[in-house]
């Protein structure tokens, strides 16, 4: 992905004119730096920011570095017709599809948390249940989780955190297999301006507290998708909850199976977020010094 641009490769991604955009940046509606030689230069950031929010057209979009979204642009509508589309290519192991659209959708402007709660959620949980009717939904679910994983690094590329910026880690605990989830909530932590450490699934708690000693985060993560044994899992989590209390760390646990955890849980240190929205305002709540409306 390229990450600067001239006013003119702007001007083809979005089919204005070139002094439309330099126009644009002098009366700053685009941010742009100047080159010892005078000439407007546009980071891949502030580009995709202005077209967000601007919602202008993609008209050449392999200019910012996504080729592929002209095969779907003209097929995506609302936000279910996108689900429909991405489980009808992810069945299909239509990747390039696939992770075009949804690089459409948060080109279009919506957040990448709406894009997890919404059509990659659903698709996913209808990918998943296709074992049931067809010999191969194994490998169709094990193809499509492939896919989706590139799809969402290509959108984390667009996120680039200030060496400053607040850290924070994660993962899927120990006898969690699942990768998706975690690695998602990476790419949504990203988005709204932390440094994000993504440890992945099965991650035991020794290695997750051996990140903590070392990078310090703001905001520690567990992603729990499937318990495959409670107790274990409880008593690893308590253990690992304790010692981020004493470090002062956040500790936010989440996923469709969280609830057969925290049930055993009543400390106040715990934040239990049930979608990706509710991540976002967290994270948000950390970063202005509030706690977030998560429930406890």
């Amino acid at each position: 992905m390229r990450q600067i641009l001239s006013p003119k490769d702007l001007a083809e991604a979005i089919g204005a004119s070139e002094s439309s955009i330099k126009r644009w940046v002098d009366d700053g509606r685009i941010a742009a730096t100047l080159t010892e030689g005078g000439h407007r230069r546009i980071t891949i950031n502030e580009a995709i920011r202005f077209i967000r929010k601007s919602r202008a057209p993609l008209v050449q979009a392999d200019v910012l570095g996504f080729p592929d979204i002209g095969l779907v642009a003209d097929e995506i509508g609302d936000h279910a017709d996108a689900s429909d589309h991405l489980f009808k290519y992810l069945q299909a192991g239509e990747a390039q599809r696939a992770q075009a659209l949804l690089s459409c959708l948060y080109l279009r402007g919506h957040s990448l948390a709406e894009i997890c709660d919404g059509p990659l959620k659903e698709a996913l949980t209808r990918i998943g249940e296709l074992w049931r009717h067809n010999e191969a939904g194994i490998y169709i679910e094990h193809r499509a989780t492939d896919i989706c994983i590139q799809a969402i690094n290509l959108i984390r590329q667009i996120f680039r955190p200030s060496r400053k910026a607040p850290i924070a880690i994660g993962a899927a605990p120990p006898g969690d297999p699942y990768i998706i989830p975690s690695l998602a909530v990476a790419g949504v932590l990203a988005s709204q301006g932390f440094q994000t450490i993504n440890l992945g699934p099965n991650a035991p708690f020794e290695a997750v507290m051996s990140a903590v000693r070392r990078h310090r985060p703001m905001l520690v993560w567990l992603s729990i998708s499937t318990v495959r044994n409670t107790g274990s899992l409880v008593s690893g989590m308590k253990k690992f909850a304790e010692a981020m209390k004493r470090k002062a760390t956040n500790l936010i646990v989440g996923g469709r199976g969280s609830h057969r955890i925290l049930k055993n849980f009543k400390a106040s240190h715990i934040f239990a977020g049930s979608t990706m929205t509710e991540l976002v305002a967290f994270a948000k709540g950390l970063r202005v010094g509030k706690r977030s409306p998560a429930h406890s």
